[in-house]
């Protein structure tokens, strides 16, 4: 697989601007344990009812809860790549008590689940009343799906050494 895993390695830290170890370690250690990953990536993306905002947002709570930076850096490049407003992303970032409503609900959403708040249940009740079952779903695996990422790396060992990042919104 090594010049394949090469090209497709690259080809996603391009898109985020970010390095990807974990992916070389997986890709160097098992072929068959890197392709299962990639299997994994399309449910990574799913989105079909959810807002944009609400979305990303869910994900961006998510990855700041369980992420020092790089997975953040990640989330925040797929969003503004979709047209997520650089403005919205850093209020998110600090201080996402003045998002609006649903807004701020994704995010603390994203949060929760991922922190395993003892408030979960009244965001779980949150997100049904604010987006309807349907949506509700979705956003649960998009924070289930964005989770993958810092839990392999910590898992690797390969977010022990890591540092804050600045997180650029270009």
């Amino acid at each position: 697989m090594g010049a394949l895993s090469d090209r497709i390695i690259a080809k996603a830290e391009r898109q985020t601007g970010c390095e990807m170890p974990y992916l070389h370690t997986l890709a160097d250690t098992s072929g068959a344990a890197f392709a299962r990953w990639m299997l994994a990536m399309p449910a990574t993306t799913y989105r079909d009812k959810a807002s944009l905002d609400a979305w990303h947002l869910a994900r961006l709570g998510a990855t700041v809860a369980q992420d020092c930076g790089t997975c953040v850096q990640v989330v925040v490049s797929m969003a503004r790549k979709e047209g997520l407003a650089a403005s919205t992303l850093q209020l998110a970032l600090d201080d996402p008590a003045q998002l609006h409503d649903d807004a701020q609900a994704a995010f603390a959403f994203g949060q929760a689940v991922a922190s395993q708040a003892p408030d979960v249940a009244d965001h779980v009740a949150r997100m049904e009343a604010l987006f309807g079952h349907d949506v509700h779903v979705e956003l649960a695996m998009a924070v289930a799906t964005c989770l993958m990422f810092p839990v392999i790396k910590r898992g690797l060992g390969q977010s022990l050494s890591c540092s804050m990042v600045t997180v650029h919104m270009d």
